[in-house]
């Protein structure tokens, strides 16, 4: 490890620690869910209903949790997070131990709820980051972040495909128990680790004004920003494009490879390990342009899944989910790493909920799409079309001339000479950089 590794640093290093926990409990348990649903009412539709109100709550509340975090404590608020999700999947698994077959209503309930909570951890995590890691090394920390994200959830998906088809044969009922005290412990254990973390207030004088009036500023603020408007405005058409893609995907694993299970893993293992090693590449890398990046990245990522439509065979189409694997970091880790960087600490918490709100909002109305452009143009041209609108929203990028100059601040914050801090040391106190470009 390098003397200015992230992970030299206490705090960034409890804060990875504890999402390496949850991020592990969290595939195991998202693979799980969604099979349970099936398993308990029968149907293949409630999968999806199930999948459309776990989006409900970042439209609904991000706007607000965005508020909340450049109002308060974003440790408290991450603390309070994990061990609400905790204890809710702690008692979910308490009452099927008692009724194996819970009622759709509840299901639902649970997964509204979490997605609740997790709506409000990720703007406040997202914005304490750069508070706790200098700015010259907050690009590997996020890609560090990224890449341990990856490897968690082929971790996670490895075992949920792997054991969990042994025990699921052996005892059904106590094999989904276990599978909820799994993630009820691993949100315990990241709070755990959040505990250990300084308080991270915002920046700035906290204004005593009314919620509403708080999302209007932040909205103001994003207007004074060209390139986060044409940020904001790619990402939903990049989105809109992308979100068919596993419904299609998985589609395409029924009709060209047998609909095997190993197989649809073989490809996910494919795509997360290209990310692990393109992840560590963008951290590696200076990243000096990240609107290019962004517009680069993206655009390959369009290349490989057009690819896609030609993959019948099986090598073909492990090699073009490695390729997107490896591009997807650059459309996204050097751009996240700019906005934290670039906007004020007492707007971070909005500008990350606009972004999770837009994501999010979009993707529901592309996944229905899916089954429609299936019957419609069939499997080949619906990767042909997927591509080819990420490469075309891609490119659009290049018609703002504040998107693709944005340039990395170089301004970095001195540090110990090993790049460490020693474990009790405050918060790193960084004042906004300018925008650039």
């Amino acid at each position: 490890m390098s003397p200015s590794h992230p992970l030299r640093i206490p705090q960034f290093r409890n804060l990875w620690l504890g999402q390496a926990i949850s991020q592990f409990g969290d595939a195991v348990y998202y693979a799980i869910f969604m099979f349970m649903v099936a398993k308990v009412t029968g149907s293949i539709a409630a999968v999806g209903y199930v999948g459309a109100i776990e989006t409900l709550p970042f439209l609904l509340f991000s706007p607000y949790a965005g508020v909340l975090a450049d109002r308060i404590d974003r440790r408290r608020i991450m603390l309070l997070s994990d061990v609400v999700c905790g204890l809710l999947l702690a008692g979910f698994a308490l009452y099927i131990a008692f009724e194996p077959k819970p009622a759709f209503w509840l299901i639902a309930s649970v997964a509204f709820t979490l997605s609740t909570v997790r709506s409000f951890f990720i703007p406040a995590k997202n914005a304490a980051i750069p508070r706790l890691v200098p700015s010259s090394s907050l690009l590997e920390a996020n890609a560090f972040s990224q890449m341990t994200q990856s490897f968690m959830l082929m971790g996670g998906v490895a075992l949920a495909a792997g054991v969990s088809a042994v025990l699921y044969a052996i005892a059904p009922g106590e094999f989904f128990v276990g599978t909820f005290a799994l993630n009820a412990i691993s949100f315990l254990g990241s709070a755990y680790f959040i505990a250990k973390l300084p308080p991270i207030a915002p920046e700035g004088e906290v204004a005593d004004r009314h919620p509403l009036k708080e999302i209007v500023t932040g909205g103001k603020y994003a207007i004074g920003r060209p390139e986060l408007l044409v940020l904001m405005g790619l990402q939903a058409l990049l989105m809109l494009c992308i979100s068919p893609f596993f419904p299609i995907y998985v589609a395409a694993n029924e009709s060209w490879f047998g609909g095997k299970p190993n197989t649809l893993l073989l490809f996910e293992f494919a795509f997360m390990f290209g990310h692990i090693l393109g992840s560590l590449w963008v951290g590696k890398s200076s990243s000096k342009w990240p609107g290019r990046a962004y517009i680069v990245g993206s655009f390959f990522v369009g290349l490989t899944v057009a690819g896609l439509a030609f993959s019948q065979h099986i090598a073909l189409f492990i090699l073009f989910n490695f390729a997107a694997g490896l591009a997807v970091p650059w459309a996204s880790i050097p751009v996240m790493t700019y906005l934290q960087l670039t906007v004020p600490d007492e707007y971070r918490g909005r500008v990350n909920s606009m972004l999770n709100m837009i994501t999010m909002g979009v993707h529901p109305v592309g996944l229905s799409l899916a089954g429609r452009m299936i019957a419609a143009i069939g499997l080949v041209w619906a990767f042909l079309v997927m591509g080819a609108g990420m490469g075309v929203a891609a490119l659009l990028g290049l018609f703002s001339r504040a998107f693709r100059s944005l340039q990395m601040p170089s301004s970095a914050v001195s540090t110990p000479e090993d790049g460490s801090m020693e474990e009790g040391s405050p918060v790193l106190d960084e004042s906004p950089l300018p925008v650039q470009g």
